[in-house]
């Protein structure tokens, strides 16, 4: 059950955190044994539905650091040794990539209509 309340729902946890991960051009992927030693991790710690975004977060935390400053980064998997040992997910590299730009709109400054002119 709580496997499907990772993945199922509109809002998600899992589908959350691949489309932050897909700001930068990377993509996201979980094993199916990753996600269940996520489950059985909720519920060692007896924290249920609610614990699945802690474990989450203790899981990509590093990742979310290191993902955009280094734009070869193509794709990260993350197994089920990643997360019941702490072990690092598998990264894939791509050394021919580009950096991706960031679009960054200001608003338009309107004129003041109190002043004297």
């Amino acid at each position: 059950a709580l496997v499907r309340i990772l993945t199922e729902p509109k809002n998600a946890v899992l589908k959350q955190y691949t489309k932050l991960f897909e700001m930068d051009n990377v993509k996201l992927e979980f094993t199916k044994d990753a996600l269940t030693a996520v489950a059985n991790k909720t519920l060692e710690r007896n924290t249920g539905a609610r614990g699945l975004r802690s474990v989450m977060e203790e899981i990509l935390t590093n990742l979310m650091f290191e993902v955009p400053s280094d734009y070869t980064i193509e794709k990260i998997t993350v197994t089920k040794d990643s997360v019941e040992n702490g072990a690092a997910p598998e990264i894939v590299h791509n050394p021919d990539r580009v950096p991706v730009k960031i679009k960054m709109t200001q608003p338009k400054r309107r004129a003041r209509k109190d002043s004297a002119s």
